[in-house]
């Protein structure tokens, strides 16, 4: 049941946009994303890995490389996510920080020359009409 997979990343990440603004509240933003990454790091991924045995295998840079800028582009974001949930309310924070996916397509049309179907382009589309509607007005 592949799907599982995708219902537990919804889930999780629906807390992750939500959490962050009960952290604010006691603690300062960029100590509460600090203790976010060490936490979900160490604890979940080394733990995962270590029980499934997927922290072994073959050591390449090119894996290495994008899998570290990664790490540092989501902790950067994670920093200024915690700021702004710290400064607006979370309801506009989380929706309007939804549109991550879009970056990561024009990137995959640019860089890796993917193609869009015209339905995935209506969708993309459609994703920024839900954010402006969903957006609080400010």
């Amino acid at each position: 049941m592949p799907w599982i997979d995708v219902v537990i990343t919804l889930a999780c990440w629906g807390l992750w946009a939500f959490l962050p603004k009960l952290a604010v509240e006691h603690l300062p933003s960029a100590f509460s994303a600090l203790v976010f990454q060490t936490t979900g790091s160490v604890l979940c991924v080394l733990g995962y890995g270590v029980t499934r045995g997927s922290l072994s295998g073959g050591w390449s840079w090119r894996g290495i490389v994008p899998a570290a800028l990664a790490g540092v582009a989501a902790t950067v974001g994670m920093v200024f996510y915690y700021r702004a949930a710290a400064r607006l309310p979370v309801s506009m924070v989380a929706v309007t920080t939804a549109l991550y996916p879009l970056v990561s397509v024009a990137l995959a049309l640019v860089v890796l020359g993917e193609k869009l179907s015209p339905r995935q382009w209506l969708g993309a589309g459609l994703a920024l009409v839900a954010v402006a509607l969903l957006a609080p007005a400010s």
